[in-house]
């Protein structure tokens, strides 16, 4: 009798703990500590693989600097539906309708009022709708009006440091990588966040969660000279800052992906398979690592940790504008044109083994929608505007031409 009734109170906790959101997708909950844990199985809400469609596009091959792009940096949006973009080649922000249709082109290369020396990969539309811009090559912030005009400047940037990382934001600060430690060589130095208030004063410095363990990476050294290539398919950690106020962590060789739900955490975690690296993979990554490493030092042979036999399970970590959370999976291999191929640089090549990726997207509060693979030619640098509608990224054609395009999220039951 106590064995029937103990077996029966199991089946009641089991039952409560487990929740089946729809024909496709199960979640197990459990409360760990300030942690919400939850194991999701099956293929999400959206019941089946979405796909991205184009929108709208903006940038020709040929023609006036009007309708071609420059070097995109980063991308933005504001509350109004518009779409900013950096533009390193003409110093300037472009301005675009939802639709990407150009309103307008704020700035021009100079160091005064409304002026960007070689910005980088920092902007940021803020609560007020105000338009930040990192422009190292004046040290400063450059902030404008939301009808373009000069808001004025922020002086808390070193002109030494360019980056490629866009702006994190909560609410009406904005929160900028900076270096916390230069100690030692560059691969050890420390980063962390600068929150900066509305006003552009610098708050404080939040610290960037590191990785343990030994670095995934192979190194050459000649003189004082260091030159470091990360370690083909490693399972790194990555991590993202998330809008309600803290992290969002990872690990390639697990899935499991944690953020902020105040007042605690959230942690959700999927099983999948991994998929394996080709021998031909390993072999061209191998090449390029040994012939890039051989160029600062000639006699450098490959002393470092072997190429992983399987693909990392995540290897890129995104936050979207809704708090939506989109982690990218790297799947079998595909042959390609290299887009940034150079004749005129033994070290570039024509073609080019790739993985297919693909994302994974989850609600702000865990709900797993499902997957949708990366379109042809979709860049993940700059860093693409994300929600569970739309993307809007950066795309290369097959000769390399940019183009801004808003993609819509098509699911299965939408088609």
């Amino acid at each position: 009798m106590r064995a029937a009734l103990t077996g029966l109170l199991l089946s009641l906790l089991i039952t409560a703990c487990t929740r089946k959101d729809s024909a496709s997708e199960i979640v197990v909950r459990e409360q760990r500590g300030d942690t919400l844990v939850l194991r999701i199985r099956g293929n999400g809400k959206w019941q089946g693989a979405a796909r991205l469609s184009r929108a709208s596009t903006f940038g020709d091959a040929e023609g006036s600097d009007t309708v071609t792009l420059g070097r995109i940096l980063a991308l933005a949006t504001g509350p109004d539906g518009r779409i900013f973009a950096t533009d390193g080649q003409r110093f300037a922000v472009r301005v675009f309708d939802h639709s990407l249709k150009p309103l307008a082109l704020w700035g021009r290369a100079g160091s005064g009022p409304a002026e960007l020396l070689n910005p980088d990969g920092g902007l940021a539309v803020l609560a007020d709708g105000r338009v930040a811009v990192r422009d190292p090559g004046n040290a400063r912030i450059q902030i404008f009006t939301p009808d373009g005009a000069s808001a004025g400047e922020w002086r808390v940037v070193d002109a030494s440091m360019r980056a490629l990382d866009n702006f994190g934001t909560r609410g009406d600060t904005l929160l900028w990588r900076v270096v916390v430690s230069a100690e030692g060589p560059l691969y050890d130095w420390r980063y962390g966040l600068a929150r900066i208030a509305p006003d552009g004063t610098v708050l404080d410095t939040l610290a960037i969660p590191i990785a343990s363990g030994p670095r995934q990476s192979l190194v050459a050294r000649r003189g004082n000279n260091i030159a470091e290539l990360p370690l083909p398919f490693a399972a790194n950690f990555m991590w993202a800052w998330h809008p309600s106020g803290g992290f969002a962590t990872a690990r390639g060789d697990n899935y499991a992906i944690t953020w902020p739900q105040p007042p605690g955490l959230l942690r959700v975690e999927r099983e999948i398979a991994a998929v394996a690296v080709s021998s031909a993979e390993a072999a061209q990554e191998r090449a390029y690592i040994t012939r890039g490493l051989q160029w600062l030092d000639p006699s450098w042979t490959w002393t470092g940790p072997p190429i992983p036999r399987m693909k990392p399970l995540l290897s890129r970590l995104f936050i979207g504008t809704d708090m939506s959370v989109w982690v990218v999976r790297e799947g079998e291999a595909i042959d390609r044109n290299d887009p940034d191929f150079d004749s005129n640089d033994s070290f570039s090549v024509e073609r080019r083994l790739k993985s297919r990726l693909s994302f994974d997207v989850f609600t702000a509060n865990g709900e797993f929608l499902g997957s949708l693979a990366l379109p042809e030619g979709m860049q993940l640098l700059p860093q693409p505007v994300f929600s569970t509608g739309e993307i809007i990224a950066l795309e290369l054609d097959g000769e390399g031409v940019p183009r801004i395009v808003r993609y819509n999220v098509e699911t299965p039951a939408a088609r």
